[in-house]
Order: structure tokens, then C-alpha cells, then sequence
């Protein structure tokens, strides 16, 4: 089993995130966690007399939480991690009407892990002519643990760390670029769902 680089096609543990573009990133895993929060939440009326309250059903909400390492066996590895974590940090933002996004990096990813756009017939600082044309939502699958791609995503946060002490780093290319050997990702975000759970009777994840 492989931790980290490009997918290998028989390999079954990979994240799959879907963007606004459906575009698809995709990690390979190690040392993963998941942690998963529904919240019923029911209005309560009081009847005089009555012990307890009248309970009415107001909705079910969703939380999840995702965090893993992604490892670098090879230097390749390595910059196809970074690539994707490129691609992941554009996935927080939304599209833009007149807004074209240039290329984050030449061949190999070589830009820091952020990306740039331009106003297309105006100028950079001015907004006022755009207006946002997809939001940033997410889907993502992982294993039977959040199966099948069902139900949208927000993110709430994001966080990721860069270690170049283990794994196949480069600290330093013929290109003067850095790639980090392991990158620690965590993931926070809200279920949108898209059919009723309700009227399934198995669990098969979020």
C-alpha cells in the first residue's frame, strides 16, 4: 500500500474530493481520523399541567471532521502532493464572472501553494464589475466512511502543515522550489444533504 503521490488504480484508501469545477483531488492517506457529529434538533412547547414539553421536529443537522498525513515516498510523490494541495487551496474560493484563473504553477508545480486571478477588461483592484458565479462547495468520499460522493460539503476550516523532516523532501530543486515530504491536512465541514437519509435503512456513511 502506498501513502501519498499520484492514485494508483488498484489502490482502494483514497480521498476524493470533487471541486466546483469537478475537478478531482485526491490523496492517498496515512493515519487518518474521522469524527462525525448529527445534531436533531427539536422546538419545545410547555402545556400547563403536562410534565414534560411538547416536542416538535425542527431538523437534523451535520458536522464532520477529517484529518490525515499525506507521505512522500519519492520526490514525485512529493510534488504531486503539493500540486494537490494547490488544487485544495483553490477549492476554498469561490468563481468569479470575468474571473480567469492563471496557472498556479509550470510543469511540477513550482508557485507557492497559492494561485492568482485575473480580471478579465479590468483592473485587478477592480471588483466591482465581477460577482461570484460558484460557490465554494465540495464533494468527498473516502472508503464506505463517506460514501459515494451523496452529499455536498462547506468547508468551515481548513488547516495544513508542511514537514520537511520526514518522508522524500526537497528542500531545495534545481529550480530553487521546496516540496514538503508529509503534509498534514484537517478538514472541517458542514453535510448538505441532497436526498433523505431517513429513508434509507443502512448506515453507509455521510
Amino acid at each position: 500500500m502506498s501513502y501519498g503521490g499520484p492514485p494508483n488504480t488498484s489502490e482502494k484508501r483514497q480521498i476524493i474530493i470533487t471541486d466546483k469545477f469537478a475537478n478531482r483531488i485526491i490523496f492517498s492517506p496515512f493515519n487518518f481520523k474521522l469524527t462525525d457529529n448529527i445534531k436533531p434538533e427539536f422546538q419545545s412547547y410547555d402545556g400547563f399541567g403536562r410534565m414534560d414539553s411538547i416536542m416538535t421536529y425542527k431538523r437534523t443537522s451535520r458536522d464532520a471532521s477529517l484529518s490525515f498525513k499525506i507521505v512522500a515516498e519519492t520526490n514525485e510523490d512529493a510534488k504531486y502532493n503539493f500540486k494537490e494541495l494547490n488544487k485544495l487551496i483553490l477549492a476554498m474560493y469561490p468563481s468569479y464572472n470575468g474571473v480567469s484563473a492563471e496557472e498556479p504553477a509550470s510543469s511540477g508545480g513550482t508557485s507557492p501553494a497559492v494561485a492568482t486571478a485575473t480580471i478579465t477588461g479590468a483592473a485587478t483592484s477592480d471588483y466591482n464589475s465581477t460577482y461570484i458565479k460558484t460557490a465554494p462547495l465540495i464533494r468527498i468520499s473516502f472508503m464506505n466512511l463517506l460514501s459515494d460522493q451523496k452529499f455536498l460539503a462547506v468547508i468551515n476550516s481548513f488547516r495544513y502543515d508542511m514537514d520537511f523532516e520526514n518522508g522524500a523532501s526537497t528542500h531545495m530543486d534545481e529550480n530553487s522550489n521546496a516540496y514538503p515530504g508529509m503534509i498534514t491536512i484537517d478538514l472541517s465541514f458542514k453535510v448538505l444533504h441532497t436526498y433523505l437519509p431517513g429513508t434509507k435503512n443502512i448506515y453507509s456513511g455521510v
